[in-house]
């Protein structure tokens, strides 16, 4: 069973979202859990999703996901990467890579 996590919860990342929740059985999913800094962008999500809240992106390292779907601004998608990159976890980066 996979363990999905979310980081940024815009409208592309909403389509990840959605194709995932209509493919969790297929896929086998275990659970998606999502995770933004704009906690009423998780909350309006959530009324159209099944998926669990991370509170910070500690607990998205602490959830252990088989691989994470990066959906940040891009100034921050060095830093978040490189965190779960630490941790082993496996990620696809929504925009162009930056380092800043």
């Amino acid at each position: 069973m996979l363990r999905l996590s979310v980081i940024g919860i815009g409208r592309m990342s909403l389509n990840h979202v959605r194709v995932l929740n209509e493919l969790k059985d297929t896929l086998e999913i275990e659970s998606i859990c999502v995770y933004d800094v704009d906690k009423r962008r998780i909350i309006n999500a959530s009324k159209s999703y099944d998926f669990v809240v991370h509170e910070d992106l500690n607990d998205v390292l602490s959830y252990r996901p088989d691989c994470a779907i990066i959906s940040v601004p891009t100034s921050s998608h060095y830093s978040v990467s490189k965190r779960l990159n630490e941790q082993e976890i496996n990620v696809l980066i929504e925009k162009p890579f930056l380092k800043t």
